[in-house]
């Protein structure tokens, strides 16, 4: 955390002694303008924290497979703990722009220094640490960029934890199992507490403090698990490096200038492919795709020309690819008996799916009985909960949509037929 400030602080005067360009202003405004919308940050939040509790769960579930109870346990704990330290460090990010507690924030200030293609200074965040009451007024709009990163942190730091001590579980790597349970240790807890006070000086901040704690606790445990753990981590919060086939268009996409990125909605793409590659590992079949992918790329040498496609895969993700996958299946089987038998004995549970196929009129219909799309009615007179957001939304839209067609096109082609008699 100290290298990553002082990275900050160059990064901060080098920005000064750039000249900002107007057209680089407004895009930054743009951003902000469509980010502080209040809808935008409940989804932001409750994607985060709902992608990595699925991803805690999953780690959890395989170990519990593997007849490893207490292990699962654990998993689940580091993801509370995590979100819940997370919540008290958002604070520092979202009101100092402390961006170098962020868990990769030493590559993201790397790519700054050294220009590196996509990476682009926050002309808003500079804006608003001049003197001038005018360009402050114009910066006020970083804090938006701020708390979206502060909610982000939240959701990212639990999944972190989480997947650090899964992926040292998964790899059988000792020496890195042995100092993530320093964790579990009052006197190493105490002692890595005293260590970071005396390393960040007295002005350091309590988030200050907490980050470096974390890091001297950490010490021994593999980078590339470390690595690994800060990818998955980045594909809760939905903006990690998409990999494969999605992972190529949006790198040829990342190349077109904002103004051509805008008006095409192309702006927010690398949200837009995580979240289909979160939901493609609980799509029957995609998943189990993606993780042989993942199987077959892990064999082939570092120099492969395959390689540079980004379908490398780590073990821990392959695993929860495949629990994924059987949880699917089971909540597909589970949901079908519930929802497409005609017995009258489900006690006023519903499903629906995106009312493909309905005219305006008839889903207008719906609506005002209270219907709502791609969603499950929780007994007669219950909520319809929309679970479109959810991690494992791909069987459940299945369902729906099997539904959809049991209640509204079998009846219409049955009227058909009997006309047609």
């Amino acid at each position: 955390v100290r290298r990553n400030k002082t990275l900050e602080e160059m990064v901060r005067i080098m920005q000064s002694q750039s000249r900002i360009s107007r057209l680089d202003l407004l895009r930054d405004y743009w951003y902000a303008s469509v980010l502080m919308r209040v809808g935008t940050m409940v989804n932001v939040i409750t994607g985060s924290l709902s992608t990595g509790a699925s991803f805690a769960g999953l780690a959890a579930l395989e170990r519990f497979a593997r007849l490893h109870p207490i292990q699962a346990k654990r998993i689940l704990g580091q993801f509370i703990g995590g979100t819940i330290e997370g919540a008290l460090i958002a604070g520092q990010i979202a009101h100092k722009g402390a961006y170098h507690l962020l868990p990769d924030a030493e590559q993201r200030m790397l790519n700054l220094l050294t220009g590196k293609a996509g990476a682009r200074f926050d002309n808003l965040e500079h804006l608003l640490r001049q003197k001038s009451i005018y360009k402050k007024a114009i910066g006020a709009f970083a804090f938006t960029r701020r708390f979206m990163a502060a909610l982000d942190y939240i959701g990212a730091l639990g999944t972190r934890d989480a997947m650090v001590l899964y992926g040292a579980l998964s790899r059988n790597d000792r020496e890195s199992l042995a100092a993530v349970e320093k964790r579990y240790d009052t006197a190493e807890n105490q002692r890595a507490t005293e260590q970071a006070r005396t390393e960040m000086g007295p002005d350091a901040s309590r988030a200050e403090i907490l980050v470096r704690k974390r890091e001297i606790l950490e010490e021994g445990v593999s980078d590339d698990i470390t690595e690994a753990a800060v990818q998955t981590a980045r594909r809760a919060a939905q903006n990690a490096e998409p990999r494969g086939l999605p992972g190529f268009v949006y790198r040829m996409t990342a190349k077109l200038p904002f103004w051509a990125k805008a008006p095409l909605g192309l702006a927010f793409m690398r949200s837009a492919m995580n979240m289909v590659q979160n939901a493609a590992d609980y799509m029957p079949g995609v998943g189990a795709v993606s993780a042989t992918r993942g199987e077959l790329s892990a064999r082939l040498p570092e120099n492969h020309p395959l390689k540079r496609f980004g379908m490398d895969i780590p073990i821990e993700e392959r695993r929860m690819m495949w629990t994924a996958q059987a949880v699917s299946l089971g909540i597909a089987a589970a949901a079908a008996a519930l929802f497409l038998d005609d017995d009258e004995d489900k006690e006023g549970w519903e499903i629906s799916g995106s009312w493909r196929g309905l005219t305006p009129k008839q889903k207008s219909q719906l609506m005002e009985q209270g219907e709502r799309p791609n969603s499950i009615r929780v007994g007669k007179k219950g909520p319809w909960i929309n679970f479109k957001q959810m991690p494992f939304a791909p069987p459940l839209s299945i369902i729906g949509s099997m539904r959809d067609e049991q209640r509204f096109h079998a009846l219409h082609r049955l009227a058909g037929m009997s006309r047609g008699r």
